[in-house]
């Protein structure tokens, strides 16, 4: 399925977000980005690399299991 306008604008201000080190807000922006495309692998990659960064373990390793099933 495509992107639509609103999950990329999500994605975006996400990974500008993980970039400026805002890695909580981050982290949120891709969820909500999910909300609106819950098939988007990569955006479940983004979710589980955030956690790990976060040192939330056991959440990576479960976002890490939704990215390679999406």
């Amino acid at each position: 399925m495509a992107d639509s306008p609103h999950a990329r604008s999500l994605k975006a201000q996400a990974a500008t977000l993980a970039a400026g080190g805002k890695l909580e807000a981050a982290l949120a922006g891709y969820q909500d980005a999910l909300r609106a495309e819950p098939e988007d692998a990569e955006v479940h990659q983004r979710v589980a690399e955030l956690l790990e960064w976060l040192e939330r373990t056991p959440e990576a390793a479960r976002a890490y299991d939704d990215a390679a099933l999406a």
